[in-house]
């Protein structure tokens, strides 16, 4: 009786929500500019040099802000000379000047990721031995089961690895592929071979 009257509940609230709504990816853009108030977006570089936005061509004018801060200097002007000043004053600095100036912020209530290993094979990438693996990172829907989000992500690994190895972020085309790239005579190898090699992975 307990688990019934826990359905009709779930049922109900699922009943009580908004239908997901089946736009175009410009009315999703328009709806997000007005969420965030945005009337207009900022013009890209314009061939025109008589147009205040046109594109600029000025050596002297390339590189606007050419002192940048010292990473290991805090604002207040203190040497960082230990880890733990890293760490618990310099560190959060840069997070911060990032996350307000470039990236954006992590709002808070973001859904929890659980990811799955779907599958998992051996490859080379150039001549060095490789695992990949491909995942899947199903996003708590808990709070609108009315859309599943399931990313999709490939993980290549060094064959050697056997622990924890640093991870560069790619976009490759098709998504997941591993860039294989014939070598050329004279060329180093191509990043990917290289990250390989020095025991570095690759999230595709």
């Amino acid at each position: 009786m307990k688990s019934v009257i826990c359905l009709l509940v779930a049922m109900s609230k699922i009943a009580a929500q908004p239908q997901a709504l089946n736009w175009t990816a410009e009315q999703d853009h328009q709806n997000m500019m007005d969420q965030l108030g945005i009337k207009s977006l900022r013009l890209g570089p314009s061939g025109d040099e008589t147009k205040p936005n046109h594109a600029n061509y000025d050596e002297s004018k390339a590189n606007p802000f050419p002192n940048l801060p010292d990473a290991l200097t805090l604002r207040s002007g203190k040497i960082v000379t230990t880890a733990e000043m890293w760490w618990k004053q310099r560190r959060p600095e840069i997070v911060e000047d990032f996350e307000r100036e470039v990236l954006g912020r992590v709002p808070r209530n973001v859904p929890k990721v659980m990811w799955t290993v779907t599958d998992t094979a051996t490859t080379l990438v150039g001549a060095n031995p490789a695992l990949s693996k491909q995942l899947v990172g199903h996003v708590d829907n808990s709070s609108y089961p009315l859309i599943n989000v399931d990313i999709q992500m490939t993980v290549v690994t060094p064959a050697k690895a056997t622990g924890a190895v640093p991870v560069v972020m790619m976009m490759t085309y098709p998504r997941g592929a591993v860039p294989q790239r014939p070598p050329t005579p004279g060329a180093d190898p191509p990043a990917t071979e290289q990250l390989i090699a020095d025991g570095w992975a690759m999230r595709l």
